[in-house]
């Protein structure tokens, strides 16, 4: 048993690119074969033809990117002779997905397959896609079949977890402020509430014994000397996690840092698994619903223990029962 951080990895590609789809999907549960017990990170694919569900009341392509887009750490993108299918507002669904994902601040992994029988081509798609190629803004990879597409996917995967994640979290643990980003339970909801108020100015009004602090659109007012001490504290460590950016004056506003933090921490409930609960976790990515029973059978797990660990990723929020049923169908909780 170990505890790992999970990171969900979004495949998007237009619907010409099935195989390579296998591919990631074999890339991924190989890298955790051999690097999840050592590093501590499980890597979680996610595809919207086993990710996502019927949901009505938006264009589809906004659906999935509630479904999948704002829950996804990486996108891994691979493009052939089609662009895709127009959305309301972009140019294909595919597109729409990378947007989505850089305007987030996450990476975008991009791939153009070259090989092409020019013959049964869509001339106006593939000319699409040659167009995007030319103004695409950032790196991007080529390659020429599947063999070449899993030699290339898995180096660039293995370049970027060393980068991103791995010596992310090694400095963490070396060099964090001891400080930084950590606040209490009381202070994350004033940060919450902050972030989600639409106001992102925090004034401090009044000055000496009498100063009253304006996160937002809600005013605190200090009780005594040590509330009021705890109140400049909590803002001092708000700037020592860069959240803040002072703006002259008694005026400071919030940076992309805070909203960032915010946002993970409400959403990223998937961390600190057990290897059985990560399984579990596989298995239902890869089958949307899926029962008790039918989850014991394809991990090989006694149905006792599967029920164990589905009641506990439920309780952390990760997991929900759809028909209302502990033994019924069971899917990952999306909101």
């Amino acid at each position: 048993m170990f505890q790992a951080t999970v990171y969900k990895i979004m495949i998007g590609c237009p619907s010409d690119i099935k195989d390579e789809i296998n591919v990631v999907y074999d890339v991924l549960n190989e890298w955790n074969d051999c690097n999840s017990e050592t590093n501590n990170i499980v890597l979680l694919p996610i595809h919207w033809s086993k990710s996502s569900f019927p949901e009505v009341g938006a264009h589809p392509q906004k659906i999935l990117d509630k479904q999948l887009v704002d829950k996804s750490d990486l996108m891994v993108c691979i493009f052939w002779t089609k662009l895709g299918t127009p959305t309301d507002t972009d140019e294909s669904g595919t597109i729409e997905e990378i947007k989505e994902h850089i305007k987030a601040g996450k990476n975008v992994m991009v791939f153009f397959k070259n090989s092409a029988n020019l013959s049964s081509l869509d001339t106006e798609q593939f000319k699409q896609v040659q167009n995007f190629k030319k103004r695409f803004p950032g790196l991007y990879a080529d390659f020429n079949d599947e063999k070449d597409f899993k030699d290339i996917f898995l180096k660039a995967l293995q370049k970027y977890i060393n980068q991103k994640w791995l010596n992310n979290k090694a400095q963490s643990q070396q060099g964090e402020k001891p400080t930084a980003k950590k606040f209490n339970t009381e202070e994350f909801e004033i940060l919450r509430e902050w972030v989600n108020s639409g106001d992102g100015t925090l004034n401090i009004l009044g000055s000496g014994g009498d100063e009253h602090y304006e996160f937002g659109n809600k005013i605190y007012s200090p009780e005594d000397g040590k509330d009021k001490a705890e109140f400049r504290d909590f803002i001092d460590r708000l700037k020592y996690a860069s959240f803040i950016e002072y703006k002259g004056g008694n005026m400071y506003v919030l940076k992309k840092e805070a909203y960032d933090f915010v946002d993970n921490k409400e959403k990223d409930k998937s961390k600190d698994l057990s290897l059985r609960q990560q399984e579990i976790l596989q298995v239902i990515a890869e089958n949307n619903t899926i029962t008790i029973n039918e989850i014991s059978l394809k991990t090989g797990m006694s149905r006792e223990s599967v029920y164990r660990n589905v009641a506990a990723l439920k309780n952390m929020g990760i997991l929900v029962h759809v028909d209302g049923r502990m033994g019924g169908k069971w899917s990952i909780k999306t909101d």
